[in-house]
């Protein structure tokens, strides 16, 4: 038909032929019809039928020369060894010339996994070129077309010792057996099997490939890697430095950064494009940048389920270390701290009496980033995910070098022998064994210190307990909040008030913080006797005021 001599055209069509090896063409093993025969890159013939000046351009469509990256390695501080470590390992696989270098990188999408591979080569100076999703003919390219296009870059680019390939996206180009079973293009990836593993074990440039989803790939394929890398959200102290570096011409406050850096689902893609949405947009005061900003971001993290508020530190208007009633020398306990860097804390006791308070101010006393969670921020509906969770914590504080808090701790951490579900169990083992691994400081917090698992108790070095205020700490409270209005009453009344606050059992700061909130509302701060009325008040809804007899006693 070609007029062609036969052994020339069984030539051409050789699977170790030019056309085969660059992508460009692939022959199957169909035996239905020519066209089921042949299969040509996806937008090929159509790019046949224009004029290029070189050969080079003939494939831009395919293989793109990537971008500047935005990023740096100092926003990859939270995986500096793995940084250090696939640097090397590129910079050794070019200069040696080795064939089959593959590295994959996953994790969720806007973690920079894209960035970190252009910031890399950038480093190398190396020339960075990515595989397309779609084709000369503007089309999607499927899982097998982009295999053919990263053939071709392999052909193309494998005669220089500075290039380097990026291929995104590849989840439908390495399917699950799962996926295999539902989805057509996956089981025609699968098909590809062969010149899928004969590209990762020949392959003369070295390849990066990037999923956001690792559970979509079939093992048989991970294990062909050199080096497989997850790539998570950034810890808070890099989180803050990413906002800073995009904020660095738009004007907010340091405060405000501080408070959005606690977005723990925050990625290096969401502060670009909301900082970039925000210049466009522009603004005339830091209140009004701040808005925007929390707007984008919030919408974005709301859209992806995700927590989208950033909560305003919970440290109390005033702190005096004098208001807590706790047996241990805390000035001692915070020395011994200071020296060893390493302590596991359980603080239990009635509400407000300053558990929480106390273990911010023990991280500043201390010099230490704070990380603080409640059992909501970590209880997961799904199976598995609050063990993942709790993992995750351990692992931000320890990269952070953080004093880890845990409120709430109750909620999940109950005695086992009363689980009525496995993953009950389960979390509460999850949480023993991060315990045991974790070197630095770790503080739980509780106010049913009954309901905590004993074999989680025997693990804390410390069990303290917050008592209500002492009626000189009550007093030394109320002179803090209301000195000047009491200065005005004679010493006779002051003491009528020290009485009857003396009175009180069950006083907690907390209970003072309550009073005070609600007082500014009325305007009446300065009345101390409606300030004690209703600290009286705050009690009658306590259980241990209601365990008292209520009623009259009659005298027979």
């Amino acid at each position: 038909m070609l007029g062609f001599p036969e052994q020339a055209i069984k030539q051409a069509l050789d699977k170790q032929g030019v056309l085969a090896r660059s992508g460009l063409l692939k022959i199957k093993n169909s035996n239905s019809s020519l066209w089921d025969k042949l299969a040509l890159l996806s937008g090929l013939s159509a790019a046949f039928e224009q004029a290029y000046e070189t050969i080079d351009r003939l494939f831009d469509a395919y293989i793109i020369p990537a971008p500047a990256a935005e990023l740096s390695a100092k926003h990859y501080e939270h995986i500096q060894t793995h940084y250090q470590r696939l640097q090397q390992y590129l910079k050794n696989c070019l200069e040696q010339k080795l064939t089959g270098a593959n590295v994959l990188i996953y994790g969720d999408p806007g973690t920079g996994k894209t960035q970190l591979v252009r910031a890399i080569a950038a480093e190398l100076k190396l020339n960075l070129y990515e595989i397309a999703v779609e084709g000369e003919d503007n089309d999607v390219l499927a899982g097998e077309e982009r295999i053919s296009a990263c053939q071709l870059g392999q052909f193309l680019l494998g005669k220089s010792s500075q290039n380097c390939i990026l291929f995104d996206e590849v989840e439908d180009v390495f399917p699950s057996h799962f996926m295999a079973l539902f989805n057509k293009k996956a089981s025609n990836a699968k098909q590809e099997k062969g010149w899928m593993n004969y590209l990762l074990e020949h392959n003369p440039v070295p390849t990066l490939w990037l999923t956001n989803d690792i559970h979509a790939i079939d093992p048989a394929y991970i294990r062909r890697f050199d080096m497989v890398i997850e790539l998570g959200i950034p810890p808070r102290s890099v989180r803050k430095a990413m906002l800073r570096s995009a904020l660095v011409a738009t004007d907010v406050r340091p405060k405000w950064i501080e408070q959005m850096a606690e977005l723990e689902h925050l990625s290096p893609a969401i502060i670009q494009r909301a900082a970039k949405v925000t210049r466009l947009i522009g603004s005339q005061t830091p209140a009004e940048h701040e808005q925007h900003l929390e707007a984008l971001i919030g919408g974005t993290l709301k859209a992806m389920q995700c927590t989208y508020q950033a909560q305003p530190g919970n440290a109390p208007d005033f702190y005096d270390a004098r208001l807590l009633n706790v047996s241990v020398d805390l000035q001692q306990l915070s020395q011994g701290l200071q020296r060893t860097r390493r302590g596991r804390l359980c603080f239990y006791g009635l509400p407000g009496t300053g558990k929480s308070a106390y273990a911010s101010h023990l991280a500043k006393a201390l010099d230490m980033p704070f990380i603080n969670k409640r059992a909501s921020d970590i209880i997961d509906c799904y199976v598995g995910n609050t063990e993942k969770n709790i993992a995750r914590l351990f692992a931000e504080a320890k990269a952070e070098q953080a004093l880890l808090f845990l409120d709430e701790a109750d909620s999940f951490l109950q005695e086992r022998s009363r689980s009525q579900h496995s993953w009950e169990t389960t979390q509460v083992n999850e949480l023993l064994v991060q315990m045991e691994q974790f070197q630095g400081i770790f503080i739980c917090a509780t106010n049913l210190m009954q309901n905590l698992d004993s074999a989680v108790l025997r693990r804390f070095d410390f069990k303290l307990e917050f008592k209500a205020l002492k009626p000189e700490q009550a007093w030394l409270l109320l002179q803090s909040l209301m000195g000047e209005t009491l200065s005005r009453y004679s010493l006779e009344q002051q003491q009528v008030y020290q009485e009857q606050l003396a009175a009180m059992d069950h006083l907690t700061p907390g209970d003072f913080a309550a009073v005070k909130r609600k007082l500014e509302v009325l305007g009446s701060m300065q009345n101390v006797d409606l300030f004690l009325q209703n600290l009286r008040d705050e009690l009658c809804f306590k259980p241990e005021q209601q365990k008292r007899s209520i009623g009259f006693g009659a005298v027979i």
